[in-house]
């Protein structure tokens, strides 16, 4: 993507493109080559691997914080994200199925209090969600069954025993993409 072209063809100007590349590059959608132009990110089967091996050992941490915090409110909005997730997978809506889901855990991160784990999850994460929702309509894999583990996080999150919430999590992450025919990763790849 090269921001001349780009803000030409939008009719905006360059610097609003310039602007928007970088949001997505701080996001890790894109990178930037240095004199030439922006190229869409493609997470590799090693990348994969280093993405959720880092956030098999975060997200149970900011669970931790968000179990200690949560309110009725809390619960509530996640309940109705799950709900969401659960509408989008039962119409194979993966655009709607996957914006719920990467919504519900952004929820959990922004519950835990702790900004910078809240950070680092978002800019780990970003590509790892867009990427599976993109695997998920090129494929028409269907997502139904795959979208009920988000009610046992909630009913973890919800349960007395924070240890339940930091196990819950962890499965959730090692099980998420073990289904997904990602850019070369076998399921067996992401349990190492």
């Amino acid at each position: 993507m090269v921001e001349r072209t780009l803000a030409k063809s939008l009719g905006v100007g360059q610097a609003t493109v310039r602007e928007a590349l970088q949001v997505l590059e701080h996001e890790g959608l894109i990178f930037k080559k240095a004199n030439t132009a922006s190229f869409v990110t493609q997470l590799t089967a090693e990348r994969v691997r280093e993405i959720v091996g880092i956030r098999v050992e975060l997200e149970p941490k900011a669970f931790a914080l968000a179990h200690r915090r949560m309110t009725p409110a809390d619960f509530e909005e996640l309940q109705s994200l799950v709900s969401r997730i659960e509408e989008g997978a039962s119409k194979n809506d993966y655009y709607e199925a996957s914006s719920a889901d990467f919504a519900f855990h952004q929820k959990v991160w922004s519950i835990s209090g702790n900004k910078t784990l809240e950070r680092i999850l978002s800019q780990l994460c970003t590509p790892l969600f867009a990427s599976l929702m993109v695997t998920l309509s090129t494929s028409h894999l269907p997502v139904k069954d795959d979208m009920k583990s988000h009610q046992v996080l909630v009913e973890a999150l919800a349960g007395p025993d924070e240890e339940k919430a930091i196990q819950a999590a962890r499965n959730h992450v090692n099980n998420s993409y073990s289904r997904y025919p990602l850019p070369e990763v076998e399921a067996e790849e992401l349990r190492t």
